[in-house]
């Protein structure tokens, strides 16, 4: 995918955003990544053991797919658009 090569040049796949926010993260009992993409977010807080529910938002069928094959096994991944989205739980 061309968005995770976009995200090696500009830096984002390191992601130092969450790297800083880490310690806030890790009580949640849920989060969701709105506009996953190729799951940056969903892949980097696996790796980081992150225990609690995970959920991934992308409104493009063929990235919810790849998202699924990815990431199926720890997070649910829904295909919609955020703006009518309804999650099937609570998160933080």
């Amino acid at each position: 995918f061309r968005f995770k090569e976009f995200a090696q040049i500009v830096g984002l796949d390191e992601c130092a955003y969450l790297e800083a926010i880490y310690a806030d993260l890790q009580g949640a009992a849920s989060i969701v990544e709105l506009g996953s993409g190729y799951g940056r977010a969903l892949g980097w807080l696996e790796a980081k053991g992150y225990a609690g529910k995970l959920f991934g938002v992308e409104r493009i069928a063929h990235l919810a797919a790849f998202l699924d094959m990815q990431y199926g096994h720890c997070a649910n991944i829904i295909c919609d658009d955020i703006r009518s989205l309804l999650l099937p739980n609570k998160v933080d």
